[in-house]
């Protein structure tokens, strides 16, 4: 795929440091967005980490050092996306393969119409913006067919003739130098509303963004003619709520926050500007996984725990917070990791999942993760009465993300149904 402007188009990966050769414009561009994205707040981007190397780590999303040769690298951290610079676009990639990635990625995210569910990730969209933005014009347009909703927005104005509350004070002042014209506050019914400044602020970024395809910038632009009536967003704008008459929105408003809450702002550059879309991995593969998993192995109950709040001797909380809940009281828990099985199995991760069935009692556990052709199967670990199993979606070369989809559930189902333990009668995972 081709970018919708003409400039340089970078593709790297997630989640290693990869060497670029920028321009000196494009640099100081790269920078800003590192130093803005530094000052987020969102939590699901700052947190504190435990490091395989059991080092307590701050995540972060981008990181930029300098290289030889007035080169630099960048390294973005468990994110996907696009970073628009004045001569180049840097396209983030996957750690896995796109197709397998999108494929996950809709089930995380539900597509605004079934058009655009299901094999569109695989066969259109080359990269992750491009997916979600296409669902965000998708979901305006089926709005548009009935026409904007209109709600009743405060007006300040100075009227000839009073209408709604009048402000007395001002009015006399007005009146005593000869000026007729009234201060009044009334509510008009407008398309100006907070769900509206939502999607057009969204259709503007995606209108404009050389990261995505010509003919969806074309989309956005002849959606963008609709919301003539409608003001520029206010950054409260992005809590606003569909209510009963806005239920139609849900989608839309969804898509668009998805849009401009992983983007960063415009960011000046000398003359020049830059924006960054990033979106963070795990969490939405955590979730593309569990509801796999969840419509695969219906009626067998797949749910996100609440976590477990374990007190300590010293009057504070440890957390067990599964990414799985397979079954009936008591559970089985299980964790999905994105991360690419290699030879052994990732003590950590080994660790961590027996914490969790210890929490919650559970006498099996579970590792989802993601295996490619290089990867060596880990077999079943008996830690004293926990039984801890890995489990890998296939990434191999040739194999589609369905035939994945497939082997994973079967192999999930085997889990289920198959131990060398024995197992609380209670349990009805099986």
């Amino acid at each position: 795929m081709t970018t919708g402007l003409h400039k340089r188009e970078i593709q790297i990966s997630e989640s290693r440091w990869e060497p670029v050769d920028l321009s000196e414009s494009d640099r100081d561009a790269l920078l800003a967005i590192r130093d803005e994205w530094q000052t987020e707040k969102d939590p699901r981007f700052f947190k504190r980490e435990i490091a395989e190397n059991g080092v307590a780590e701050t995540t972060k999303i981008l990181d930029v050092r300098s290289e030889r040769g007035g080169k630099v690298a960048i390294r973005v951290f468990d994110a996907i996306g696009a970073i628009d610079l004045p001569d180049s676009v840097i396209l983030v990639n996957p750690k896995i393969p796109i197709a397998h990635f999108n494929y996950i990625a809709t089930h995380a995210m539900v597509p605004p119409t079934k058009k655009s569910s299901g094999q569109f990730g695989l066969a259109n969209a080359q990269h992750f913006l491009e997916m979600v933005c296409t669902w965000a014009v998708d979901s305006v347009e089926l709005i548009l067919r009935d026409g904007l909703a209109r709600g009743y927005k405060t007006t300040i104005d100075q009227v000839v003739a009073i209408r709604g509350r009048l402000d007395v004070q001002s009015a006399s002042r007005r009146i005593i130098r000869g000026n007729f014209n009234l201060d009044c506050e009334y509510d008009e019914f407008s398309e100006d509303t907070a769900l509206n400044r939502v999607l057009k602020h969204a259709l503007k970024f995606i209108s404009g963004n050389p990261a995505l395809s010509e003919a969806l910038q074309a989309r956005a632009k002849r959606a963008t003619k609709y919301f003539t009536g409608v003001g520029p967003m206010k950054y409260e704008d992005l809590r606003a709520k569909t209510n009963r008459n806005s239920r139609h929105y849900a989608d839309a408003v969804e898509f668009a926050k998805n849009v401009l809450e992983k983007s960063g702002r415009d960011l000046a550059s000398g003359m020049q500007r830059s924006r960054s879309f990033l979106y963070k991995t795990p969490l939405l593969i955590e979730e593309g996984i569990r509801n796999i998993v969840r419509d695969g192995i219906a009626p067998v109950q797949v749910i996100k725990p609440k976590a477990k709040r374990l007190p300590t001797s010293d009057n504070r909380v440890v957390e067990a917070n599964p990414d799985l809940g397979v079954g009936q009281e008591p559970l089985y828990t299980g964790d999905v990791k994105y991360k690419i099985q290699s030879q052994h199995w990732r003590r950590t991760d080994l660790a961590q999942a027996v914490f969790f069935a210890v929490a919650y009692e559970s006498p099996k556990a579970l590792v989802i993760d993601f295996a490619d052709e290089n990867s060596v199967k880990n077999g079943t670990v008996a830690v004293s009465s926990i039984e801890v199993s890995p489990i890998s979606w296939n990434i191999s070369d040739g194999v589609s993300p369905m035939q994945a989809k497939d082997q994973l559930l079967a192999e999930v189902s085997r889990w289920l149904s198959s131990s060398t333990l024995v197992f609380a009668p209670a349990l009805k995972a099986s």
